[in-house]
């Protein structure tokens, strides 16, 4: 009850290796051809950070929608009409970083968009307590400290319905 998504990920980081101990006898192991190092602690980094060092962009200071589509026009990443910034974000994220994920890696601040039952971040209203895991540019997993304020559910799930009506299934 007391628990957050750091706990989560520290959870998660000592079961995964601890099954590849049993497993294994080591806490490395050789997938096709590329070793990865289950030794903890993993690298815990934002979704904002990795899009900057692998499609410099700097989603961190982009808060204007038209230069956001204006970026993903330039790097040639498809987006749909109904993607907000957060939406953007990610799918600079799955174009340019997501595979590149090789070592056991946890992706943090996820855009609320993404991520409707997810609590906000205190540091950024506009991102989330969320993380995927990665291992060679594979999701493992996914967790967050789960949304407890009624009033941004419910704003949440009420733009949710804005969105679908306006054809976003």
């Amino acid at each position: 009850a007391y628990a957050d998504y750091n706990d989560v990920m520290n959870l998660t980081e000592d079961l995964i290796y601890n099954v590849v101990q049993e497993v294994t006898g080591e806490s490395k192991i050789v997938y096709q051809g590329q070793e990865i190092d289950f030794t903890t602690p993993w690298k815990r980094v934002t979704m904002v950070d990795l899009v900057k060092e692998h499609a410099g962009v700097d989603f961190g200071q982009i808060t204007d929608l038209a230069e956001a589509r204006a970026q993903a026009k330039k790097a040639g990443v498809d987006i749909e009409d109904s993607f907000g910034i957060g939406k953007i974000l990610n799918a600079f994220f799955e174009h340019f970083a997501e595979e590149k994920l090789i070592q056991p890696t946890f992706v943090t601040g996820y855009p609320k968009e993404i991520s409707p039952l997810a609590k906000s971040s205190k540091d950024d209203s506009e991102m989330t307590d969320r993380f995927e895991s990665f291992v060679f540019g594979r999701e493992l997993c996914n967790g967050f400290s789960e949304l407890n304020d009624p009033i941004d559910q419910k704003e949440r799930f009420l733009k949710q319905v804005e969105e679908r009506a306006g054809g976003n299934e």
